[in-house]
């Protein structure tokens, strides 16, 4: 790996790190609803995750994530933290995988897709059951009733988390931000 690609990748994931820890302070200052279950949140950082795992790949997401939990750990403490790393290593570990398999299903040119908001919805599925497991292992274990508050949430988090990265990928290859491509027409340029 050249110089300016590692340069250009390490710049990214800070500024993916930045993102996603300022997306989480934010998401923090949402007022909980009624309807949310307790604790819930919207999950506006893992767009930064899977934008990352879709155009560099798993490890600069995973380290993104972990990132964004030790700012967790930080100013929410360590049940927080438990949470939010096992929470984000499986749901960018499927988000990355499915991504994988989206991008193959493309490459084949095949009558099946998998769209954004599926994968969205399936990391937030993930990362909500992680996050419950933590909670039966370290705290208790006869909370069953919050799982199809869980399921309902992430559905709706997933839709929501899926519609805006479709949202942002166009935006940011307008801008050429896709770190292969971008550095591949840059070494031809000069």
């Amino acid at each position: 790996m050249n110089t300016n690609k590692r340069v250009f990748k390490m710049a990214f994931i800070s500024m993916g790190c930045v993102v996603a820890v300022v997306l989480s302070f934010l998401e923090g200052l949402i007022p909980q609803f009624a309807f949310m279950p307790p604790g819930a949140k919207i999950g506006l950082s893992n767009v930064v995750t899977m934008y990352t795992s879709y155009y560099i790949g798993l490890f600069p997401s995973l380290a993104i994530s972990v990132v964004k939990s030790f700012f967790v750990l930080i100013t929410r403490g360590t049940m927080a933290f438990m949470m939010s790393i096992s929470g984000g290593f499986v749901s960018t570990l499927v988000a990355y995988l499915l991504f994988a398999l989206k991008k193959k299903l493309e490459q084949k040119n095949s009558d099946y897709n998998i769209s954004f908001i599926f994968i969205g919805i399936c990391s937030a599925l993930c990362h909500n059951m992680t996050q419950y497991a933590v909670i039966c292992v370290l705290v208790s274990s006869d909370m069953y009733y919050y799982i199809p508050f869980l399921i309902i949430f992430s559905v709706l988090t997933g839709c929501l988390t899926g519609m805006m990265l479709k949202i942002v990928l166009p935006v940011l290859n307008f801008k050429n931000i896709n770190t292969a491509k971008n550095l591949k027409n840059k070494k031809n340029l000069h």
